[in-house]
Formats: structure tokens, C-alpha cells, sequence
């Protein structure tokens, strides 16, 4: 494997994992009935990266769920999951550090999914090291 295939290779991975978040987001608005397009309230934001997570992190699947079902298993998840609960402590700080506004619309939800997916690793590592 030349280094020219090699970063054709990783260029793919990237475009295919950039799809997958675009799929996961437009999902979660979907789900959430948060309109797609145009700026979005704090609340919005919130619902909207609520949902992503609960894919994201937790494998839900958007494809079977309803509004009703995602609301459930969020004020459940609220209520009993420490785990959720650091979670969405920890995201609400990451959202006070971005420099963009998720509120701006889909590309600033976007670029805080990002922020998010991108920080999430590390803040999960100290909690599987506990396991081992």
C-alpha cells in the first residue's frame, strides 16, 4: 500500500463517517420534529443533540422510534441513568466552549455534533478504564 492509496483510503473512512453523523443528525431532528433548516432555540439544540446521543452513544434506533418513545426513554434516562446524567453535564460544558453557535442552524448543530463525537472518547476512556 502506497501512501497516495493510503490517504485516498483515509479520505473515504472520513466522507463515510461524516455521512453516517449527517445521517444520525437529520434523523434525530427528524424524530424530534426540529425543523431542519434555519436557526434553532437552546431548547431545540438541546432535543435535537439529546437524540443524537442517544444514537450515538447508546445505539438507539431512530428508524422505529417515535417522538413519544425518545421523550420516554429521555426523562427515564434523566431520572435513573448517572451515566446520561454526567453525560449531558459534560456536553452542556462542551457546548459553553465551542466557539460556534449551534443555534445558527443545521451546520452549527453539525460542527457541535462534532465537538461532541470528537471529545466523547475521551471522556468515556476514564469510565472503561474503572471496568478493567
Amino acid at each position: 500500500l502506497d501512501l497516495n492509496r493510503l490517504a485516498i483510503f483515509i479520505s473515504t473512512i472520513e466522507h463515510l463517517i461524516r455521512a453516517e453523523m449527517l445521517e444520525y443528525l437529520y434523523s434525530a431532528q427528524r424524530i424530534m420534529q426540529v425543523k431542519i433548516a434555519g436557526p434553532k432555540t437552546e431548547g431545540e439544540v438541546d432535543l435535537v443533540i439529546s437524540a443524537f446521543m442517544l444514537l450515538y452513544a447508546f445505539g438507539a434506533n431512530l428508524e422505529v422510534s417515535t417522538k413519544r418513545d425518545l421523550d420516554k426513554t429521555l426523562t427515564f434516562l434523566q431520572a435513573n441513568h448517572k451515566g446520561w446524567q454526567q453525560l449531558q453535564t459534560h456536553i452542556q460544558d462542551l457546548k459553553k466552549s465551542t466557539t460556534g453557535t449551534a443555534a445558527d442552524g443545521f451546520d452549527g448543530v453539525m460542527g457541535l455534533a462534532v465537538d461532541i463525537t470528537k471529545d466523547y472518547a475521551e471522556w468515556q476512556s476514564p469510565a472503561c478504564k474503572d471496568f478493567a
